[in-house]
């Protein structure tokens, strides 16, 4: 990289980006921006034009370099391959080694890890410093550990050819990552935690290599207190934590923000935070905490075709989402939905997290009464042999999660009349003089069936929070579904009983016992946020469903017209022709079956 006689600092600004101080590399980023008039809030192609012929094009690639930083990935990678096409129509501009492993680094911002496989194969063939090409050839191992390829013997290659270089300014950054790779080869790979003790004792481990020791440090089903207590020594403060991006601090302080939900964040950053979260309510059950993972999955459901994952961050969303499905008692199938989006290489899992997900196959099957099945599937676990994957004992242990899963599995009737709820099948059982004469299988039921264990009065707000997830009540748009589930209820309770609505108030009826089986406070808190997932789906094939809502232009039609349209469900059908009703899109007239309905905008404009 060379520095122009417009520019004096360029080396100094990309040595500080490189090894992360990246605070002091913008400030002299901003001066040299003002001194030189640089359109800033420009865009690609202004800059380039402006650069064109005065200054080194890589001033260029350290403004796009920013963004990458301040968690705008995606944009940071359009605006570069922008920039590369800029640089393709123009004969005078030779790409370097430099250029292709910045190219690398866009791709990897976004975890497009193949194609920044093949820019960082590029570095090494085209003119580069050693510098460079040390840096491209470290991010190559980087992208075959993503990628699920065999890395062992290029690490132990460049761990040889880089100690001559180890101890020098201009590798400080590279070091760091470099030990984190260590680290994370270790753990994943070689399941040595002896080797990640010798690492810490002899270094001062920072960047992301400090970020998965505190990832480790934090997960229960793993007792490294030698690594605890580094990490408690270090006291690193937040504004050494230059690396760690803030959706990383708010992972670890269980915080949620509106930008957390944004698409710039990292889908492997997005798994660690399920999967830790996860972790953390399986220990202490939090409705609030429960809130906020399905709020999360919520989101990485949208993105999760947009990037590539490694295999482990596969295995840690695959368990975290079984962990919950076990507990709904809902099935696996709203799980498959989510994880057959994923991009991930299917190679080297890690034996830990295997092990794990073995472990929840082994109790779903208990709850589902198929003891045989699970006593096979015990004898089948392979041992993994370290003292410090504590998982095994963590079940055994006298905690809430222990407690929670005897709770799945242990579950016996005890009373002559009444209404039986069980959580590990989601079924509710209706009897009479000791005998089963009804059971259904509905989640809905259990959920309201619980609600009134031990009262015999609710209101509609927690009604619909324990039933559907639903934190506000809309009358327009929630009235039938409530009114359904509890019409469906008096049905199945046939004599027993029956509820009543009087205004916000709902009241149990009846002179009979409800028994709650398989329940624990895992199991109270587990509302279908999945429900949500679907309705999300819905309203987004409105716009794709355009042109056959065109056929109801001009025209009255009923619910059950529009409703074969959407190809909606019942309720979330209904739940749109509200919502259309109360923004005035719709006319309606009518009552019950011979309501209709007529659009009064013009349906077009209704998806600008």
């Amino acid at each position: 990289m060379r520095d122009s006689g417009m520019i004096n600092n360029l080396s100094e600004m990309w040595a500080l980006r490189t090894n992360g101080n990246i605070l002091r590399a913008n400030d002299l980023f901003i001066k040299e921006v003002v001194k030189i008039g640089y359109p800033l809030n420009a865009g690609i192609v202004e800059k380039y034009q402006f650069l064109k012929g005065k200054t080194d094009i890589n001033f260029l690639l350290l403004d796009i370099s920013f963004k990458r930083s301040a968690l705008h990935a995606k944009r940071a990678l359009d605006e570069a391959l922008e920039l590369q096409k800029l640089l393709a129509e123009d004969k005078h501009y030779e790409k370097d080694g430099f250029f292709y492993l910045q190219m690398g680094l866009f791709y990897m911002g976004v975890s497009l890890y193949s194609k920044a496989f093949d820019q960082f194969i590029q570095v090494r063939k085209d003119n580069s410093t050693m510098k460079d090409y040390l840096y491209g050839r470290f991010n190559l191992i980087l992208t075959m550990e993503a990628l699920g390829y065999q890395y062992d013997e290029y690490l132990m290659e460049f761990e040889s050819d880089f100690s001559s270089y180890n101890g020098q300014t201009d590798y400080e950054s590279l070091m760091q990552q470099f030990l984190a790779l260590k680290i994370r080869f270790h753990f994943f790979i070689e399941k040595n935690f002896s080797k990640i003790e010798e690492l810490v004792s002899r270094y001062k481990i920072e960047g992301q290599g400090y970020y998965f020791l505190s990832f480790i440090a934090k997960l229960p089903c793993f007792n490294v207190d030698k690594i605890k207590k580094y990490i408690e020594a270090q006291k690193v403060s937040v504004s050494e934590k230059h690396w760690l991006n803030a959706y990383r601090l708010r992972t670890f302080s269980e915080l949620l923000v509106v930008d957390d939900l944004k698409d710039d964040v990292k889908l492997e950053s997005v798994v660690e935070r399920v999967y830790l979260w996860t972790w953390r309510w399986l220990m202490a059950p939090d409705t609030n905490l429960f809130y906020k993972i399905g709020e999360v999955i919520k989101h990485l459901n949208l993105r999760a075709h947009e990037q590539e994952v490694t295999h482990e961050h596969y295995q840690m969303l695959e368990n975290s989402l079984l962990w919950i499905s076990l507990f709904q008692g809902a099935g696996s199938i709203w799980c498959n939905e989510i994880l057959k989006k994923i991009n991930y290489a299917k190679v080297r899992p890690c034996d830990f997290f295997s092990y794990e997900k073995k472990i929840i196959e082994i109790y779903q099957a208990q709850k589902e009464k198929r003891n045989i099945i699970a006593d096979d599937m015990i004898l089948e676990l392979t041992n993994i042999i370290t003292p410090e994957f504590v998982l095994p004992e963590l079940l055994t242990a006298n905690n809430m999660l222990s407690s929670g899963l005897k709770s799945l599995i242990n579950t016996n009737i005890t009373i002559d009349k009444g209404v039986v709820i069980d959580f590990s099948l989601m079924k509710t059982s209706f009897l009479k003089n000791k005998k089963i004469f009804k059971y259904i299988e509905n989640e809905h039921l259990v959920k309201l069936f619980n609600v009134f264990e031990n009262k015999m009065v609710s209101s509609k707000q927690e009604i619909l929070l324990s039933c559907f997830g639903l934190k506000e009540f809309n009358y327009d748009i929630h009235s039938n579904k409530l009114a359904n589930l509890l019409s469906r209820s008096n049905k199945e309770l046939q004599d027993l009983g029956k509820f009543q609505i009087r205004q916000d108030v709902i009241r149990l009826i009846g002179d009979f016992k409800i028994e709650v089986l398989g329940a624990c406070k895992h199991t109270s808190q587990c509302y279908p946020f999945w429900e949500a997932m679907e309705f999300e789906k819905d309203i987004q094939k409105e716009a794709s469903l355009r042109p056959k809502l065109d056929k109801l232009a001009d025209k009255w039609f009923s619910r059950k017209e529009l409703e074969q349209i959407l190809n909606f469900s019942k309720s979330n059908t209904t739940r749109k022709i509200n919502q259309w009703c109360e923004e005035k899109i719709l006319l309606k007239k009518g009552l019950g079956k011979k309501t209709k309905y007529y659009f009064v905008e013009n349906i077009k404009d209704m998806f600008v």
